[in-house]
């Protein structure tokens, strides 16, 4: 699964900041000087008199209370006046900086650079540093690397305001700066505001820091007295801080009045922690099944994540949690939203083919790659044969990637609306190394109608993959209402993302394969001595439930049965025999109107692999169930993968 959208970054992820310190001024003259200024007939003599500001912060902030036309242009002058000013006092950079997110006003060019150049953070003190980031943040602006802060003595709140700061504005604090606010908060835990321990966690998961102290942070973080909003932020980082077991702190009690998002990010946090709160999920129901729900969901999210998400947390619950609550009313109309966002973009986006070829020929030819083809097209809809050597590219590509990308093919075959968005159109990943088919949608509309059946386990993906040493294990089923067939196995791991790969771990997130094995093999081989030596392996049919990335390499790995060809998680000298990883999706099955199923038979250089081995058996089945014998089994478990990898059975 695509990740969930973050929580909505809003003033209310942290109270309005304190107006911020200055020097000793009288009240009286205070007062006197901000009633002048909120008049508009002082508003125009005041902008000749920029010049004392720089020395001074308290007028710069009655400046932000103006709120009038003149305030930019004040600003402007004000910004003007540091930046040739030989020293910026850090007292009135933060509050200038401050008063323009007052006012939502456009941050001034070079405003940025006097931080930069002057190291005016660096002088500031703690609560104006916490102040200017904030106030940054709100106005949506890059500060780029963060320079260490040379202040020591900050409190929780401007802690944890820094920090959220950092995450909106996606800048990653020095190692000494985040050492200072995390030793802060643990020294001053039960000083904590709700609020603060909500922004720490959700910046530590958003720029997925982890450091010894802010893992014991998040360890010591109290969770009992959170509530709201603090409490559904709080559950989606701990889930992307992959410490699920925590949510257990955090029920339906916590909640209050949430708005949609809210509720969309609390419930898809319990499904992927693998936590079905019954009294939570009914209650998050009615919250999200009015249309006026829906359109804010919609709305918060325009390429559907949110409404995917709470589509995918039903389903998953009920197929792989004991959900037994009807929810298909719920479900149907979460679809409806989808397709209607789908229908309002591609009212957006004209079709128009580049008007030069995006591939590059010359170098398919080099890299000797085959090229992808079109196996069908229906509805907006088209399945392509991905080759070994091309890469189902989208957001998460590596900007350093060498292999050939499929979106290439698609600009330069199809017309579609949808490649140039952040997944280009496809539904699904495939490893580089691997082969099969791949959906692409050409329409939003197709696009977003294919994830929700994604989501609801509706899209059918089977493999044929040879693994290591035969197929031995046995793993029960997840009912036990009915007698499981004799040669289809069940894996049910919890697998944590890692760089580059996954690990299967006790907190990860709840993944299961079906697996039939189809054939015991032996591969003959010499030695250098001239002697002769043999290895066995098993040719699987293996449907995917859930989607985690490496989940087959790495559940068959887990179990002694590493993937022929897989050098991350297997044997390297694989490759004397195998040219590559063989794992093949031959079997795609959705619905377009009616059920569609797609089938591409093994690519020549995995069928030479095979050659080359001798066949022990076939797998003895002592019961050969048939085809609507399995679909009685699967129609007693709570899933829909129903027709239980029968292929073959032809």
């Amino acid at each position: 699964m695509h990740d969930p959208l973050a929580p909505r970054k809003s003033t209310s992820m942290r109270s309005m900041p304190q107006m911020p310190r200055s020097a000793p001024m009288p009240f009286t003259a205070w007062r006197d000087r901000e009633q002048r200024s909120c008049h508009p007939s002082y508003a125009k003599p005041w902008s000749n008199r920029c010049h004392g500001l720089v020395r001074h912060n308290l007028p710069a902030w009655a400046l932000g209370r103006i709120g009038d036309e003149d305030a930019q242009q004040l600003l402007n002058r004000l910004v003007e006046r540091l930046h040739k000013a030989g020293i910026a006092h850090p007292a009135a950079v933060a509050s200038t900086t401050w008063a323009m997110a007052r006012h939502r006003l456009q941050l001034p060019q070079g405003f940025v650079e006097i931080l930069r150049q002057r190291e005016v953070l660096v002088k500031m003190e703690p609560q104006d540093a916490s102040l200017t980031l904030w106030a940054l943040a709100k106005l949506r602006s890059q500060l780029g690397q963060l320079p260490k802060l040379g202040k020591t003595r900050w409190s929780t709140r401007d802690a944890s305001t820094a920090m959220w700061a950092c995450a909106t504005m996606q800048t990653k604090p020095t190692r000494s700066t985040l050492d200072i606010w995390c030793n802060t908060l643990l020294e001053k835990m039960h000083l904590c505001t709700q609020q603060d321990i909500s922004n720490m966690l959700w910046a530590l998961a958003t720029l997925s820091i982890s450091t010894p102290l802010t893992e014991r942070c998040i360890d010591a973080a109290p969770l009992q007295n959170l509530h709201g909003q603090a409490a559904a932020n709080a559950m989606w980082a701990l889930v992307q801080l992959q410490r699920p077991q925590r949510l257990s702190e955090l029920t339906s009690r916590n909640i209050g009045q949430l708005q949609p998002q809210e509720w969309a990010n609390c419930v898809w946090a319990l499904a992927t922690a693998g936590l079905h709160d019954e009294e939570f999920f009914r209650k998050t129901k009615e919250q999200l099944s009015s249309a006026d729900a829906m359109k804010a969901l919609a709305s918060c999210s325009p390429n559907g994540t949110l409404l995917s998400n709470v589509a995918w947390a039903y389903a998953f619950a009920t197929t792989l949690l004991g959900r037994l609550e009807k929810d298909e009313d719920f479900l149907d109309a979460v679809r409806a939203q989808l397709r209607a966002l789908g229908q309002e973009q591609d009212g957006k986006v004209s079709m128009r083919r580049p008007a030069a070829a995006t591939l590059n020929k010359e170098l398919v030819h080099v890299c000797q790659a085959t090229e992808p083809r079109i196996v069908q097209r229906i509805s907006g809809l088209t399945v392509i044969y991905k080759p070994p050597g091309w890469e189902v590219d989208g957001h998460e590509t590596e900007p350093d990637s060498h292999a050939l990308r499929l979106s290439d093919f698609v600009k330069d075959t199809l017309d579609s609306r949808t490649v140039h968005e952040g997944d280009r159109g496809f539904l699904h990943r495939l490893d580089v190394q691997s082969s099969g088919l791949v959906i692409h949608a050409e329409t939003y509309q197709a696009l977003m109608d294919l994830r929700w059946q994604q989501d609801t386990f509706q899209v059918v993906r089977e493999y044929l993959v040879l693994a290591h040493e035969h197929w031995e294990h046995r793993e029960p089923w997840p009912s036990t209402s009915m007698d499981a067939p004799d040669d289809v196995f069940v894996l049910n791991d919890r697998l944590e993302e890692v760089a580059g790969g996954c690990r299967k771990t006790g907190f990860g997130r709840p993944s299961r394969s079906l697996l039939r094995p189809l054939a015991h093999l032996r591969h003959l081989r010499s030695g250098s001595n001239g002697s002769n030596g043999s290895r066995d392996f098993t040719l699987l049919l293996i449907r995917i439930v859930t989607g985690r990335r490496h989940q087959i390499r790495v559940q068959l790995a887990s179990r002694g049965h590493p993937v022929v060809g897989d050098g991350r998680y297997g044997y390297g000298s694989d490759f004397t025999f195998c040219p590559r990883l063989f794992l093949h999706r031959h079997r795609l099955s959705f619905h377009c109107g009616e059920p569609v199923s797609v089938t591409e038979q093994l690519p020549e250089d995995l069928r030479h692999v095979l050659d080359g081995m001798e066949l022990m058996e076939p797998m003895e089945r002592s019961r050969a169930p048939h085809r609507n014998e399995i679909a009685d089994i699967a129609s007693a478990l709570p899933s829909l993968y129903g027709e239980a990898l029968v292929a073959g059975e032809k």
